[in-house]
């Protein structure tokens, strides 16, 4: 009985990843692929998802709960727990603009020469290729412990540089925060990929949304910390950083941060084939509608692939050629339909959606970025003094921690494909938020300032929480450190491209001689933050588009969730 149901189940498949091959992975147009799952409550979609409730069925049987199972839920919850913590050690580089007047003063660099070790610890957090690479081949305690090497590094060669031990120039401190960015990415991936490993897809947007609140919220901590416990001295201030986030990374994270998996044990081939032919017939005809004759010739063409697949194995056929994994490297692997092919970085940068989220995070980020990096310059630039800024970072922080959490909740609650509502729609809404944000920042006044540090900080903390869960879902969580290091890389341009590059050189180009390094004035900044809007408004175009192009991703959960509930 259990043999056809599996046998029929296992052809259901076949044909329905024929159809998926045709559709999905075939790069036809998005209105081909949005059509393909429209029409949810149809006859034939109601068979599709009986269809489905069978292959979970067959293949999610419940287990007989071991003895470690009974640890499921404190490992994983331990797991979050420190996760939450790595992540705020792991975010130290957004509380830069604190501590940026000090360097500035301190080590007599001018605003180009601060935004660009500002960059360079971008790069570092948000191109974590190599780190990822570590992540996904030796497991995430490996990560961890590399990760707090890395950052305890960073933090205390840039010590001795501000002690005069090390050479006094800006790029060589570039150098020692892209050190420390890199382990800062390390620590954000090994706890990012092991509690998406343990959480089920169910809770993806909160827990995403709740790590990366934690990651954001790091900056209100630190420069709480830098302004009223270490009193704006910077060597204190570094040395503790450089200490406590590099036990936290590798140390804690190497202990605790451990991915929960149940092994179930191969299901044993049994060969013998029912003698009860008049049982066998009233099996397959309620529970699948087809004829007895052809589950005989389906079984009989089963076991025949089975042998010809097992002297292929024998003889060796099977084994590919270097060239032919070369190949294999570029196709997407789409043999399960009823999940979302896997994509891996080669794969992944052959498709359009990748560069439009790729231009639509460098956009946002870069906007972001053009803020946090700077706010210390636009306080003084806007008639304010040095040490003002903290409070307003300790804003922006706090409200991008609650716009992580706001938008992963909100887009887990309404996410629904039937109203175009999925996680590129409230992608939009962040990127309209940040637009809004920006096109005031050119007329607010001083004090105006501190409820656009907040509209800001939510609109920030919105685009962080939702690019991560579109890159899982859009190209699955197989090789997602890689890719996500991949798009986060858009992030480290966009913070050159706008916060250095666009920022930096019109601050520099309105400072008034005799003074070199400090701007005073709106117009240190306004003519900026009118051209960052304008960007902004071809991101939401990007947007629009991007949501049009993906909503076959979430009829296809749309569809897996049903199948789901049935089952209930």
């Amino acid at each position: 009985m259990s043999e056809n149901s599996s046998l029929f189940s296992n052809n259901n498949a076949k044909t329905q990843g024929s159809n998926h091959q045709g559709k999905l992975v075939g790069y036809g147009t998005a209105d081909q692929q949005d059509n393909q799952y429209k029409h949810e409550e149809t006859n034939d979609d109601e068979k599709e998802i009986d269809q489905a409730v069978v292959s979970i069925n067959e293949n999610e049987k419940v287990e007989k709960k071991s003895f470690w199972d009974r640890f499921e839920i404190p490992i994983k919850s331990l797991a979050f727990v420190v996760g939450c913590l790595v992540m705020i050690a792991s975010g130290t580089h957004y509380a830069f603009s604190s501590i940026s007047p000090s360097i500035k003063k301190q080590l007599g660099y001018t605003q180009i020469e601060v935004n660009t070790i500002g960059t360079m610890a971008n790069l570092g957090t948000y191109f974590g290729l190599p780190i990822s690479l570590v992540n996904d081949f030796a497991g995430s305690r490996i990560c961890a412990i590399v990760s707090g090497v890395m950052f305890f590094t960073g933090y205390f060669l840039f010590l001795l540089l501000l002690n005069g031990v090390m050479p006094n120039h800006y790029i060589v401190a570039g150098l020692f925060f892209l050190l420390m960015g890199q382990g800062s990415a390390g620590g954000f991936l090994s706890s990012m990929s092991t509690n998406l490993k343990n959480i089920s897809e169910k809770y993806r947007g909160v827990v995403v949304g709740v790590l990366a609140s934690s990651f954001g919220i790091s900056s209100a901590i630190f420069s709480a910390l830098f302004t009223y416990v270490f009193d704006h001295e910077l060597t204190s201030y570094v040395l503790f950083t450089s200490i406590s986030g590099g036990i936290i990374i590798g140390v804690f994270g190497a202990l605790f941060l451990t991915t929960f998996t149940k092994k179930t044990p191969p299901k044993p081939v049994d060969t013998k084939v029912e003698t009860n032919q008049e049982d066998e017939q009233n099996i397959v005809k309620t529970e699948d509608g087809l004829n007895p004759a052809e589950s005989k010739d389906s079984l009989v063409n089963n076991e025949a692939q089975v042998e010809e697949d097992s002297y292929l194995i024998h003889e060796g056929k099977k084994k590919p050629s270097f060239i032919q994994r070369i190949i294999n490297l570029f196709k997407v692997d789409d043999s399960n339909p009823n999940e979302v092919p896997v994509y891996n970085p080669f794969t992944m940068l052959l498709t359009l959606d990748f560069y439009l989220i790729f231009t639509i995070f460098a956009i946002g980020a870069g906007c972001g970025l053009i803020v946090i990096n700077n706010l210390g310059s636009i306080v003084i630039a806007y008639g304010g003094v040095n040490g003002q800024q903290s409070l307003m970072v300790i804003l922006v922080s706090v409200f991008n921690c609650l716009g992580r959490i706001l938008f992963g909740v909100l887009s887990d609650i309404f996410k629904n494909p039937k109203y175009h509502l999925t996680r590129v729609t409230f992608l939009c809404i962040a990127m309209i938020l940040m637009c809004i944000s920006q096109y005031l920042f050119a007329f607010m006044p001083l004090n105006g300032l501190y409820p656009l540090c907040v509209l800001m900080g939510i609109a920030y903390g919105g685009i962080f929480a939702m690019s991560p869960s579109f890159v899982s879902e859009r190209f699955s969580a197989k090789y997602f450190g890689m890719n996500l290091s991949i798009v986060n890389l858009s992030a480290a341009v966009g913070s050159y491209a706008m916060a250095t590059g666009l920022a930096g050189s019109l601050y520099q180009h309105e400072i008034i001689e005799p003074r070199v390094t400090t701007c005073r004035g709106r117009d240190c900044f306004e003519t900026t933050f009118f051209i960052s809007t304008g960007i902004c408004c071809f991101g939401i175009i990007l947007c629009l588009i991007l949501m049009h192009r993906s909503r076959w991703i979430y009829w296809l959960q749309y569809r897996k969730n049903l199948a789901a509930k049935k089952l209930q």
